[in-house]
């Protein structure tokens, strides 16, 4: 199942890429990073983020990111990566459904891996004052974690999403993206993502960045952290 949904992930990351009469949007930024609990290390991330619309009600999202550390004696600090592809269909100007999967991997988390595939609905709601953004979400996922030690356990998730967005002043923005996960049969295993950032525009496609992220797994492998904090100065590359 997992490699059924690792090619689902990379072949829609391709259609983003290939299909669809608009342009395709990219999202970089290349960061410095300091990280405190499962990864020890300082070193330099990549993500890189596609959209292609294919209509006016259809959308496609692809990301990935990469990161791998070596402190002064050559030994691994850092070694994970992060696949997630997207699909979109608007049923309204505000609602709309989405099927997404994501897989992950990371050395020093005590999991080989993890990934969650399922579908979802998404809520655009109007605030008052139109600088500001808010998109909530919920889906039901198919997860599948599978330890270091050997064992695995698969079973049916639900996730809670909301993103937020403040455009502060021309060119400077204010994100907040959380998601909540959480094992349907066993609610102390849940997931808890919070990624805080602040992007001011200095071109037409580069922007500075800074950002703060917040990961915490309630239910962590023994001998790991149950929670990640992660602190990124980014240079970024819309176009």
């Amino acid at each position: 199942m997992r490699y059924l949904t690792k090619t689902a992930i990379l072949s829609a990351i391709t259609a983003v890429s290939l299909f669809g009469e608009s342009e395709l949007q990219t999202h970089t930024e290349l960061s410095y990073m300091n990280s405190a609990g499962n990864t020890e290390a300082q070193t330099l991330s990549l993500k890189s983020e596609l959209l292609k619309e294919f209509s006016a009600k259809d959308s496609a999202k692809g990301k990935v990111t990469a990161l791998y550390a070596e402190d002064g004696a050559g030994d691994a600090t850092a070694n994970n990566h992060y696949l997630e592809g997207e699909y979109d269909r608007k049923f309204t100007e505000k609602l709309f459904g989405y099927v997404k999967g994501n897989y992950s991997k990371d050395k020093f988390s005590g999991y080989k891996y993890r990934y969650n595939v399922g579908p979802g609905v998404g809520y655009s709601i109007k605030l008052p004052n139109p600088d500001h953004k808010l998109e909530v979400s919920a889906g039901i996922m198919y997860s599948e974690d599978k330890f270091e030690a050997g064992n695995s356990s698969d079973y049916q998730s639900g996730e809670l999403g909301a993103k937020f967005g403040w455009k502060i002043a021309q060119g400077l923005k204010f994100k907040e993206d959380v998601l909540y996960r959480t094992d349907m049969s066993d609610t102390e295993n849940y997931t808890l993502n919070s990624v805080t950032a602040l992007e001011n525009k200095i071109s037409d496609i580069l922007s500075l960045g800074v950002s703060y992220s917040l990961l915490y797994n309630n239910l962590a492998p023994e001998g790991t952290e149950d929670t990640d904090k992660i602190f990124l100065l980014s240079l970024i590359i819309d176009y």
